[in-house]
């Protein structure tokens, strides 16, 4: 009797061991759920982060040829003015000449 007393004690006490061990791992994969549902948020931060880089990255070179062909264009419209102010330059000089044959003629 006293065998049979002391195989039940140990068998109940087996019992609520595993119980305490089934609820812990049932924490433990609970932890874990929350541990992955984390690390998904992180991952889907991490890839909208990643395009938004690419996009400015793109953007910014797109801006770069931008900046680039304005300055090309403004420098050909310098280049422009230059010739056209030499041509008023010029013309300038030939209407004196025709002025002053005008002024020698009358």
């Amino acid at each position: 009797p006293s065998e049979v007393k002391r195989l039940r004690q140990s068998l109940s006490q087996a019992e609520q061991a595993v119980g305490l061990l089934k609820e812990r791992l049932f924490d433990a994969k609970s932890a874990q759920a929350r541990a992955n549902h984390g690390l998904q948020d992180k991952d889907t931060r991490l890839a909208m982060l990643s395009k938004q880089f690419e996009s400015s990255s793109s953007t910014q070179a797109h801006h770069a040829e931008v900046v680039e062909t304005l300055q090309n264009e403004l420098q050909r419209a310098r280049q422009q003015v230059e010739a056209l102010s030499q041509q008023a330059l010029q013309m300038q000089g030939k209407l004196r000449e025709i002025e002053d044959w005008r002024a020698q003629a009358e």
